[in-house]
């Protein structure tokens, strides 16, 4: 009884997939002589980076509000590079490096600068006479 239960699905499979691959074959073509086109679908390609949307880039005056609603003063040096602004500006703790989105003004990344005051790490200076050296751990 078991064999002939596997036997019939089996029977059954096969003809459904005989049946799919016999439908899903063209039909021929006539034989008038005449090359009949047939018609084409045509699929408009977006280019790599069309899932992210159709966003513009936003314009200074709005990261430089941005920014400002956010707590950070003397807005200076604001550059646009592929897409993303470089600003430098004075946060509550001084002064700061940010790389800003341009589609949506989230900041992607912050690096403090230190200009003045103490650096980190250690740096060794010196020289002997016609030799200079300068050495620093950071």
């Amino acid at each position: 009884m078991k064999n002939a239960l596997t036997t019939t699905a089996l029977a059954t499979f096969l003809s459904i997939g005989a049946f799919g691959a016999a439908s899903a074959m063209p039909a021929a073509a006539p034989a008038t002589g005449a090359a009949t086109a047939a018609p084409v679908e045509l699929v408009h390609y977006r280019g790599p980076g069309a899932h992210r949307g159709h966003h513009r880039v936003l314009p200074r005056h709005v990261i430089v509000r941005s920014l400002r609603h956010r707590g950070f003063r003397h807005i200076r040096d604001v550059r646009r590079i592929r897409g993303d602004y470089v600003v430098h500006a004075r946060g509550y703790r001084g002064p700061v490096r940010l790389v800003v989105d341009g589609r949506t003004a989230r900041i992607l990344s912050r690096q403090p600068l230190h200009r003045h005051g103490h650096q980190p790490g250690v740096r060794f200076q010196g020289s002997n006479g016609s030799f200079t050296y300068s050495f620093g751990i950071y």
